[in-house]
């Protein structure tokens, strides 16, 4: 999908080049003819954007899909890049959400929205909402604001197969990390009596979606599964339960406040790292690269010796993927293991190590469509 109109784009062009010369960096250690592989990327990355500044000043919005490519793909570069104070990614989310509200506002590009750009969005809005607390980029339309995911699919619910989990677990994520934000700050005992009854409801809803989805066959886009193996579709079901799990530690630490020893808190950090253990690191379709942001959810709960699976499971990962924010990820974990007063407050956590970035394309790294 996206060579097609990086063709008709040079922003999208090269911002396509910068992701392939970051991949080959990772996994070649150079790239062929560039004496200097990060100013290369660096010089990528500028001219993508200048062609895109001069694209954004047009007022034809005919290539709306092409531009909203270049964002996600200049915003997959920062994340990949792993860059330990950087956070240009973020203005790169709020470039695609004002990048949209204008496409939607264009007569021509009613009706006719890219699905995977959109869902990408969608996915990031909830993750960073999730993992952030209030610093989530609503889509607006008309001037409200609502989850991009409103009205987008043709299928209400099914199994991402780009994200690894559900539409709906999406959305409920989203308002998990909404909830939380508002709690911080609320100072009240009424208050933790109003978000103690928000968290029964999402902890509700999370068990509805787990007992739909373990009593009958996952539900895929029209036209996924046939192109996933018996054993494809049993590792994205595996994926699926462990972002549940990822959901009900962020509400279980973050509104109920339990503490990390607790029974509930420990058993959904156990059946992370048992659902992850039984995915097959591989290329391709697979749910193995979208695992990264339950493990480090579970490594910020985990105790003794699920620890030591966790670090094994996510250097195995790096060792697959390359990826720099995967080394990352753990070495937060193991800053954070080391540091027994972070006890909970995943805010305060990131701030301390300025590594938030990783959280994201851990669960959005680069497929083939």
């Amino acid at each position: 999908m996206i060579i097609p109109m990086a063709v008709e784009s040079p922003a999208l062009m090269n911002a396509t080049l910068a992701w392939a010369a970051m991949h080959s960096v990772a996994f070649r250690g150079q790239i062929n003819g560039a004496s200097n592989s990060i100013q290369f990327i660096a010089s990528l990355k500028a001219k993508s954007i200048e062609h895109l500044r001069r694209e954004l000043q047009k007022p034809d919005m005919g290539h709306g899909d092409a531009l909203l490519a270049t964002v996600r793909t200049l915003c997959q570069c920062e994340i990949h890049s792993g860059s330990d104070e950087s956070s240009t990614w973020r203005i790169h989310i709020k470039g695609a959400k004002a990048l949209m509200n204008a496409i939607e506002r264009s007569q021509r590009h009613r009706g006719t929205r890219p699905r995977l750009l959109y869902r990408w969005y969608a996915a990031m809005d909830s993750l960073t909402t999730l993992t952030s607390y209030g610093n989530s980029t609503l889509f607006e339309v008309g001037g409200s604001s609502q989850g991009i995911q409103e009205g987008i699919e043709d299928v209400s619910t099914y199994l991402d197969d780009y994200n690894g989990y559900s539409t709906d677990l999406s959305h409920v994520m989203g308002e998990i990390g909404t909830a939380v934000t508002a709690l911080r700050q609320g100072s009240s005992s009424k208050d933790d009596e109003i978000f103690g009854r928000q968290a029964d409801v999402l902890e509700e809803e999370i068990f509805k979606i787990m007992e739909r989805d373990n009593s009958s066959e996952l539900i895929f886009y029209p036209g996924v599964v046939e192109r996933l193996t018996t054993q494809a579709i049993h590792e994205y079901s595996l994926c699926n339960q462990a972002y549940q799990h990822t959901a009900l530690i962020h509400i279980r630490r973050q509104l109920r406040r339990l503490p990390r020893n607790s029974p509930q808190v420990q058993e959904s950090v156990r059946k992370i790292i048992e659902c992850v253990s039984s995915i097959t690191p591989s290329y391709g379709l697979s749910p193995a690269i979208v695992i990264t942001t339950p493990l480090f959810s579970a490594g910020c709960e985990a105790l003794g010796e699920d620890r030591e699976k966790i670090r094994q499971l996510l250097a195995q990962l790096y060792e697959l993927l390359k990826i720099r924010n995967i080394k990352l990820a753990l070495e937060v974990l193991e800053n954070c293991w080391a540091n027994e007063n972070v006890d909970g407050d995943w805010g305060e956590l990131l701030r301390m190590f300025h590594r938030s970035v990783f959280l994201f394309e851990l669960t959005h790294y680069c497929r083939s469509k």
